[in-house]
């Protein structure tokens, strides 16, 4: 038997055996796409999240508190997750999803810049609480698809959504979109892992436990040490046996948490310290831990000798201790070690808000 589908002015035809009605969008993923033909938008369902391994931080206790708070309110609650790629931010909004769903709430993932009166209207057309999740909301919508979107956040709607934004260069957002709260509720920054955070996860996968304190130090040498660097400097440690500083002269990770500074520093040359009167420059002005080279320049005026020229780079580090400022380099019989001045240390995400 064949049923007639009304849509406006339009009948189609169905055979009863396709003819599947819900009263509401069951559990699920969901990925928000458009009919050209139909002139809509539907919800085109995908897999599940899912997550098997150990959850380490405050993530648990962040998704209670994320969804407690939605389910108090009357309406909709925004959540910013703003850091950098590997930083944790994108775990917490699939874990949101994956807890949502046993709170009987689909997802709707938003991977296209949809906006506009009809996608609004899609949006609150779904009469049941629902996440709606906007990954890597800046790369997909510009500053002025942005701007189109804040009516759907302002909470006038009368549905209830948990609306879920992940942020990767937060100065990309608008303006109207932080410290807002009552468009988006919380906002989470992530600005790399906390050092319980790193201790946890070396306790329980680094061989060599007597590395965990060097792992600290290090971390704390970047902008933003993330959980990729982490995985990547455990899992070759354990696999050569090797120290933290070892396996960073070889990993694709290297510290960078100050783009410029000055520092002092010695020069030693067959264990006798060189008179610092004979080297250029008498400051060292950048990033020992981030430049492809350092290159030093001696000449004795005495011995006539001429200008000699000490090189060094990232293979030949042998020292970081973070709390000194003080970084060692050797080779062969030529150890140089840097001393960090007491400057201000360059902030880049300041420098991006003094700028914008």
């Amino acid at each position: 038997m064949n049923y007639f589908i009304k849509n406006g002015n339009k009948f189609t035809v169905t055979d009863k055996n396709d003819l599947d009605i819900y009263h509401k969008l069951p559990v699920g993923n969901y990925v928000v796409k458009w009919n050209d033909l139909g002139d809509c938008f539907y919800y085109d369902q995908v897999d599940y999240f899912t997550f098997n391994g150990k959850i380490y931080g405050d993530h648990e206790t962040n998704v209670d508190r994320i969804l407690n708070t939605y389910m108090s309110r009357e309406h909709s609650t925004g959540i910013l997750l703003s850091g950098s790629k590997g930083s944790g931010k994108t775990l917490l909004a699939k874990l949101l999803s994956i807890k949502g769903a046993e709170r009987d709430l689909p997802t709707l993932v938003i991977n296209t810049a949809w906006k506009g009166d009809k996608f609004n209207k899609f949006i609150q057309d779904l009469d049941q609480p629902a996440i709606i999740l906007f990954d890597e909301f800046e790369k997909i919508y510009d500053h002025s698809a942005q701007e189109e979107l804040l009516t759907l956040f302002d909470g006038v709607f009368p549905t209830k959504k948990l609306f879920i934004f992940t942020v990767n260069e937060k100065y990309r957002i608008n303006s109207h979109m932080t410290n807002r709260p009552g468009r988006i509720y919380y906002h989470l920054e992530y600005e790399g892992l906390d050092i319980s955070f790193i201790r946890e996860y070396c306790e329980e996968n680094l061989s060599d436990t007597s590395q965990i304190d060097a792992i600290c130090k290090i971390s704390s040498m970047f902008y933003q040490f993330n959980f990729d660097m982490l995985k990547a400097m455990i899992e070759e440690m354990n696999r050569y046996n090797e120290s933290a500083i070892q396996v960073l002269k070889f990993l694709n990770c290297k510290p960078e948490s100050e783009k410029s500074g000055t520092y002092s520093y010695e020069l030693k040359v067959d264990g006798n310290i060189i008179n610092s009167d004979h080297l250029y420059p008498s400051n060292w002005i950048g990033n020992p831990l981030s430049t492809n080279s350092i290159t030093i320049e001696y000449s004795n005026d005495e011995e006539d000798s001429g200008e000699i020229y000490y090189n060094w780079n990232m293979a030949d580090l042998l020292k970081i201790d973070p709390d000194k400022g003080v970084i060692v380099f050797q080779k062969d019989n030529k150890v140089i070690t840097f001393t960090k001045k007491k400057d201000d240390k360059f902030n880049i995400v300041n420098a991006y808000s003094q700028y914008f």
